[in-house]
């Protein structure tokens, strides 16, 4: 993987963040400089359903979890350096 310094993206990766069930939690994208193109962001943010079922497979059923609960979800442009979205945490999760 490349080291892409024209992107500073909020929160940073790895940061923790503790948040509780009926908050919200806003992602950010700023580029360096305006680009074409379209932000995503990968998560499993409201898929636990799908991640306590990979789990119960693997105990009882020996299967290989396969990381199902992960989506990509389009982030919002908000002019042509920024790219935003605000998620509800509905569910806990991690």
């Amino acid at each position: 993987m490349t080291n892409c310094n024209w992107i500073q993206q909020d929160p940073a990766p790895g940061t923790r963040i503790l948040r509780f069930r009926g908050d919200t939690q806003r992602f950010q994208l700023k580029l360096s400089e305006p680009r074409k193109g379209n932000a995503w962001l990968r998560t499993n943010i409201g898929y636990a359903r799908i991640k306590r079922r990979e789990i119960i497979r693997e105990v009882h059923h020996d299967e290989t979890p396969l990381g199902r609960d992960w989506f990509d979800t389009p982030m919002h442009r908000i002019d042509d350096r920024h790219f935003r979205i605000n998620l509800p945490l509905c569910e806990a999760g991690h």
